[in-house]
């Protein structure tokens, strides 16, 4: 099931990929792939971000956003499918009519590629992030180190294993069949991310009190995952987020105002990249 997601979130990548141009609405994308993945007979294992220059993750859009693409924008798009609980994750960048972050995007591919090779069984993930941040380091460029790939179980998105972009000392090792996702972030800025902006997406973490209707249904619609605040569009989203039961995911900004690239596969440990 892990492959047969991961062949569907390569094509709604490779479909986003094709629609980011100057003068395209952010909701545009995020609706025509969102479409294409529920067309295919799955669902999303978390809103398809659209993250923009130094914004590096957790933007997505909706009904009412008239937010469009600018010639020279340097968009990240991430896009995350599950079948029955099995995730595939993939991301990757384009620039927006013009060549100025070409030389980081070439860079930023040449790290993920590299990575995969390295992440084999029994390899300690700090060998991962080396080689990441090498490559960054080799084009002029810092990786966003508090910013990891994660592994992967059924339902969950965030497993508990972290994959550096940097050497981080962590000897946790990969072991055969497990399923992690690999995304390095690059930036010419500092190399760390802030929480900047409006949540559009949460997810459920704990029962609560109030709008049990309502939380009812995201647990049996989202099974823990993340949703957007588009797909639900409810006045008690507030309510559920101030009670705790809800986590928020703001925008996550390069805190020196850096432009941030990345690059995403899934790969099952021992085994093939389901993503590609």
């Amino acid at each position: 099931m892990y492959e047969e997601a991961g062949k569907i979130a390569s094509k709604a990548r490779r479909l986003g990929y094709s629609l980011l141009k100057e003068g395209v609405l952010y909701r545009e994308v995020v609706e025509a792939v969102e479409g294409f993945v529920k067309g295919c007979g799955a669902e999303l294992a978390f809103p398809v971000n659209i993250s923009v220059n130094e914004c590096a993750a957790h933007d997505t859009s909706g009904e009412g956003d008239e937010r469009r693409f600018k010639r020279g924008d340097l968009v990240k798009l991430d896009v995350g499918v599950h079948l029955d609980g099995y995730i595939a994750d993939t991301a990757v960048t384009k620039e927006i009519g013009s060549k100025r972050y070409r030389k980081m995007i070439r860079a930023n591919e040449e790290a993920l590629r590299k990575a995969l090779k390295v992440a084999k069984p029994g390899v300690q993930v700090r060998e991962i992030g080396k080689v990441v941040e090498e490559v960054a380091s080799k084009h002029g460029f810092n990786v966003i180190k508090n910013l990891t790939g994660h592994s992967i179980s059924r339902y969950e998105l965030h497993a508990g294993l972290g994959i550096p972009n940097y050497d981080n000392k962590d000897e946790s090792t990969l072991e055969e069949g497990m399923v992690i996702a690999i995304e390095p972030f690059f930036t010419d800025g500092a190399g760390y991310v802030i929480e900047k902006g409006e949540p559009k997406i949460f997810r459920v973490v704990k029962k609560g009190r109030v709008g049990r209707e309502l939380l009812k249904r995201l647990e049996e619609e989202y099974h823990g995952l993340p949703f957007s605040k588009f797909w639900v569009e409810d006045p008690r989203l507030g309510l559920l987020h101030r009670e705790g039961v809800l986590k928020a995911y703001p925008p996550l900004v390069e805190k020196s105002g850096g432009m941030v690239s990345q690059f995403e596969h899934t790969l099952i440990v021992g085994g093939k990249v389901t993503t590609k």
